[in-house]
Parts: C-alpha cells; sequence; structure tokens
C-alpha cells in the first residue's frame, strides 16, 4: 500500500475541491485528481531519469574533454 505524506493528502484534497466545479459528482472529480496525480507522478520520475541522464553526459564531457587536453599537450 502506498504511503502519502500529509502534505501529499492535503494537496489532493485542495485539487479535488478545485475541479469540483467542473465535475458536479464528486467521483467524477475525484478521478480526475487521479488522472491528474498520475500524469505528475510520470513527469516527475521522467524528470529525475533526465537529470540522471544529464548529469552522467555531464561527467562524460568532462572526462573526454580532459582525455583530449592531455593528448593535444603531449
Amino acid at each position: 500500500m502506498a504511503r502519502y505524506t500529509n502534505e501529499m493528502r492535503e494537496r489532493a484534497v485542495r485539487m479535488v475541491a478545485e475541479v469540483r466545479p467542473e465535475h458536479p459528482h464528486k467521483t467524477a472529480a475525484l478521478r480526475h485528481v487521479a488522472g491528474q496525480a498520475r500524469r505528475i507522478r510520470e513527469l516527475e520520475q521522467e524528470n529525475r531519469e533526465l537529470r540522471r541522464a544529464n548529469e552522467i553526459l555531464k561527467r562524460a564531457a568532462s572526462f573526454f574533454g580532459a582525455e583530449l587536453d592531455r593528448q593535444h599537450k603531449k
């Protein structure tokens, strides 16, 4: 079972309250927010992966740049 922080719960409650005028049935509002939460979670995961890949690329560029400098100085 997933564990949610109080902040996450409060955010979900606020989101449901915000979309409630557009979705008169509580279930529809909950489904809408659940879809948004899923999308946010996917985007956050993608963001983490991209940051990790970016860090790897930075390190590789630094390594190969230093290697080229060493070769150039010979």
